[in-house]
């Protein structure tokens, strides 16, 4: 019988004097960091911890950091390596871009999550959110190659 070893995953946050976890361990890679920004008031996280994806703001309490303000990720949303999603952290609200599991544009404008269907995304690119004045916008590349942009109605 082949040795196994077990691995453990885990989001880990740290600074020069405070430290925590989030989440349990794993023998399956289950947690990831996926973004990180700032919302003029507080650092946002845009991470999955036990295949749960979730954006929170990050507190700082003595020698512990923590979470706060969960928003969790309900729509099937296939974050990868070749596909990443990515965080806007807007005073107020948090904005994600990124793909369904059926390639799908996918945009997340505070608690309102959506799949924009006919937007197909290129293999192999990133879904970048951006903010102009009042209107949110998602930079893509299409199946045809083309770079499109999206606009939040």
């Amino acid at each position: 019988m082949p040795l196994v070893t077990d691995r453990t995953y885990m989001v880990l946050l740290k600074t020069g004097g405070a430290e925590g976890t989030a989440g349990s361990t794993y023998g399956t890679d289950r947690e990831d960091i996926y973004d990180i920004g700032f919302d003029g008031t507080n650092v946002v996280a845009f991470y999955k911890t036990g295949n749960v994806i979730t954006t929170s703001e990050l507190t700082v309490s003595a020698a512990t950091i923590g979470f706060a303000n969960l928003q969790t990720v309900t729509t099937a949303l296939s974050n990868t390596f070749a596909n990443p999603a990515t965080l806007l952290a807007l005073p107020g609200v948090r904005v994600l871009g990124g793909f369904s599991n059926t390639a799908e544009l996918f945009v997340k404008y505070g608690t309102e999550a959506e799949e924009l269907l006919g937007e197909t995304v290129k293999s192999g690119t990133v879904a970048v959110v951006a903010q102009s004045g009042l209107d949110t916008f998602v930079a893509f590349t299409g199946t045809d190659g083309i770079i499109r942009l999206a606009k939040r109605e």
